[in-house]
């Protein structure tokens, strides 16, 4: 059964006659009286009472009403489908992540919206505050998911939160502090420590604890722009840090980086998603913000606490 013929006959159930369903199709009368015509041929029954007046649809035609816009419906749903991919693949997603949102929310975000829309493209840039929300500010990235590490807010941006991560002390398994049941403000004082750049936030609540603790905080000689530098040279036994328990969890479950256990010193952040203000987001975009908080929603109902080392 032709397409056509099918939205010509809804068309004239609608309008009432063939003459106002050619207009509102932008055809002419006589291909809407064509396919009308072709399709009672083809399904061997009159639809329409020729009399005169408006169409009235006959005991057949009430009949196919009902399975033509049932038809309709699931065409019209999936010509969206089809136009959804196509923009898709015509126009990518464009996101900025820091090092903890790369680690959970947005791959697990990106495999969801994957699932609804087949064909996706994307292109995801790594980096820190500094660096994305630039980038974002001057169209250069469609949304930033990073951890909130700076104070006040940033002009032009929107920022929502995703949820809340927890910041901890972190060292490799090898160190001497590892087997600890404690350690104090004084140890960490005295422990080599390296940390990234652009801490912010996170780096004046660190000198906050020392200085709570009444110990004068450590002189940082070792920083870092790369988590993953980071973190191997926390596996090799001789330095200490802070860093993001998602971007260490699986470090966590092999044993190769270890929590410290060290009263007051434990932060909480939120994750953020940063989009620019007043710019009305693309139908891709929404896609993406939804599938970042169902997936911010799913890790923050599995979430635990990371195991801090008592013991080895």
């Amino acid at each position: 059964m032709d397409l056509r013929q099918l939205r010509y006959f809804l068309a004239v159930t609608r309008y009432g006659s063939v003459t106002a369903a050619a207009e509102q199709l932008c055809r002419t009368q006589q291909a809407v009286s064509k396919g009308l015509k072709q399709l009672e041929e083809r399904l061997g029954v009159r639809l329409f009472d020729r009399t005169t007046g408006p169409a009235r649809l006959t005991a057949f035609g009430e009949l196919l009403l009902e399975h033509a816009r049932t038809a309709d419906d699931a065409l019209r749903r999936f010509e969206a489908e089809v136009d959804r991919t196509r923009q898709a693949q015509s126009e990518p997603l464009r996101l900025g992540v820091g090092p903890t949102g790369a680690s959970q929310v947005v791959p697990a975000a990106l495999a969801m919206l994957a699932k609804d829309i087949p064909g996706l493209r994307c292109e995801v840039q790594g980096g820190i505050v500094a660096e994305l929300l630039p980038q974002l500010q001057r169209g250069e990235l469609d949304m930033v998911v990073v951890l909130s590490t700076v104070e006040g807010g940033d002009a032009g941006l929107v920022a929502e939160e995703l949820g809340r991560e927890t910041f901890v002390v972190v060292t490799g398994f090898t160190h001497p502090f590892v087997g600890r049941d404690h350690v104090s403000a004084a140890d960490l004082a005295g422990a080599t420590w390296m940390l990234g750049v652009s801490l912010g936030e996170i780096e004046r609540s660190l000198l906050g604890s020392f200085e709570s603790h009444g110990v004068p905080p450590p002189e940082v000689r070792w920083r870092t722009s790369s988590t993953e530098f980071l973190r191997g040279a926390l596996a090799t036994g001789q330095f200490v840090s802070v860093l993001p328990q998602p971007v260490v969890e699986g470090d966590f479950a092999s044993g190769r980086i270890r929590r410290l256990r060290s009263p007051g010193f434990e932060w909480t952040r939120s994750l953020l998603l940063y989009r620019r203000r007043g710019v009305p987001p693309a139908p891709l975009v929404l896609a993406g913000a939804e599938a970042l908080y169902r997936a911010a929603a799913a890790r923050a109902g599995r979430s635990i606490d990371a195991p801090t080392d008592a013991g080895g």
